[in-house]
């Protein structure tokens, strides 16, 4: 991990638990990641879930149809050029077209 994400993200070292993790538990709980790029180099993760479904105590009581989103931009020289929020708003729009439900959208940077 990078050393701008360590603080907020922890997540283990080892590769194996990584994809098991991203693989096959994240998706068996609903969530649903991603990679982005700019211009062919891939610079970031986000992934999305329906909130009141996630479990542990993250937003539980909130509506059907509120999602969650979860972002980082792992390449550091890329931060502070709006490209998070770029992301943000298209991510937005593609959670609105491939779910039915959305009233709400929760941004966790």
């Amino acid at each position: 991990q990078k050393n701008h994400i360590k603080p907020v993200w922890q997540e283990s070292e080892d590769v194996d638990e990584l994809k098991e993790k991203f693989l096959q538990k994240l998706p068996a709980r609903g969530v649903k990641a991603f990679i982005f790029s700019q211009n062919t180099k891939l610079i970031g993760y986000i992934q999305y879930y329906s909130a009141p479904s996630i479990g542990g105590g993250w937003w539980e009581k909130e509506l059907p149809g509120t999602y969650g989103i979860d972002l980082m931009i792992g390449d550091e020289k890329k931060m502070d050029m709006g490209i998070g929020h770029n992301v943000i708003k298209e991510f937005i729009s593609f959670i609105c077209k491939v779910e039915s439900d959305v009233k709400s959208v929760i941004v966790d940077p």
